[in-house]
């Protein structure tokens, strides 16, 4: 951890952001909105390994970040230069600044962090858009029927009319979890079930009636799986697969981005997260009004904790052992910095949907319709 990270690193994000937007702006426009999440990961990254380290979550995002891309069928090399100039701004703004004893050691850590984004973002992408050799035919089918093409000749005939759409990952690299999944996966006795399995995590097609049947399937993997992990699940006819496919992609997403615990989760769990999500535009400008709270460690401490009391600043304070007007006293450094006064319930909606947002910006998870043939 660099001691001097809150001197070296305060309003960072906000200054790349600024210096890469006509970087940004020269790509497809129906990329940026992605490409802004990716950004704000990275940027999220830094600031995390300059504080308190890169962890197992972290890993598994970004890598899931190269699903994403590759199952729109995007190039990746063009978002690879946009992180590198990402990386290049950020050094270039960090140099920009007072010099410190501890500036070197944060200039290092930030290449090293893009390193090893650059690496998980590639692997990810791999994981999807090159099959392994060995995949045979019901893999291939779970391939097909994911991005939305025609299965192999020899399961047209097996394809079921609805499919509950599970996806899953794994937080560390876990072979043993990886291989009892995959294992489990097979041995699943439902006529009809497909599966793939990747570094990480992996995908099951499950033939279902219903989403509650569904569900409970989705239960019984998560289950089989190591500790940090999570589950989504969705729900749909055969050829809405690859939407219900991205549901369960976005229904991670968002059990990741709101911090919820591992555990097996479907839409209705995650609306807000979900919606949020699924609107670029309104994301980025929660995250940007969201922000100065984010990095003032004792402020968001309080918002926080005025949120798991509903609002009620008794509650609060004594939640964080403090006297009533010393929160009073950060509540109001939160209304200057915000424009939002936190003890009104519809302002503290929207203080909540800005921490949900800014999470959310980072933490994109599994999709896979390019899979190669």
């Amino acid at each position: 951890m660099i001691e001097d990270r809150d001197a070296i690193g305060k309003g960072l994000g906000t200054e790349v952001r600024v210096r890469i937007a006509a970087q940004l702006a020269d790509i497809p426009e129906q990329q940026q909105g992605y490409a802004l999440e990716i950004i704000t990961c990275q940027l999220d990254l830094f600031d995390a390994v300059l504080g308190d380290g890169l962890t197992g979550r972290h890993r598994a995002t970004i890598r899931m970040l190269g699903h994403e891309w590759a199952a729109r069928r995007w190039p990746l090399d063009p978002l690879l230069a946009l992180l590198g100039k990402v990386a290049e701004e950020t050094t270039a703004v960090l140099l920009s600044r007072q010099a410190s004893e501890t500036m070197a050691d944060a200039l290092a850590t930030v290449a090293d962090v893009s390193h090893q984004c650059l690496a998980e973002l590639s692997n990810g992408f791999k994981e999807i858009s090159k099959p392994r050799q060995h995949r045979e035919d019901p893999q291939q089918a779970a391939l097909a029927l994911l991005r939305g093409d025609q299965p192999p000749e020899g399961w047209r005939q097996q394809v079921a009319a609805a499919y509950g759409v599970l996806a899953f990952r794994i937080a560390e690299e876990d072979l043993e979890g990886h291989e009892r999944a995959e294992a489990w996966l097979a041995a699943q006795v439902l006529d009809g079930t497909l599966s793939l399995v990747c570094d990480q995590g992996g995908y099951a097609l499950i033939p279902a009636h219903d989403i509650t049947f569904a569900i409970r399937f989705a239960q019984q993997l998560q289950a089989k799986l190591p500790e940090e992990s999570w589950t989504a699940v969705s729900w749909r006819v055969t050829a809405e697969i690859p939407a219900g496919r991205a549901e369960a992609a976005d229904v991670l997403t968002s059990a990741l981005a709101s911090q919820r615990s591992p555990g097996c989760y479907e839409l209705g769990d995650v609306l807000v997260e979900y919606a949020i999500l699924r609107h670029p535009k309104v994301r980025e400008l929660l995250v940007k009004r969201i922000e100065p709270v984010v990095h003032n460690p004792l402020l968001l401490e309080t918002l926080d904790a005025l949120r798991a009391a509903n609002g009620n600043r008794t509650k609060a304070a004594a939640s964080l052992i403090i006297h009533r007007s010393t929160l009073d006293y950060r509540l109001g450094q939160i209304e200057r910095l915000t424009g939002h006064q936190p003890s009104s319930s519809r302002s503290l909606q929207v203080l909540s949907a800005g921490l949900t947002a800014h999470a959310a910006s980072h933490c994109t998870l599994p999709d896979v319709s390019d899979w190669d043939r």
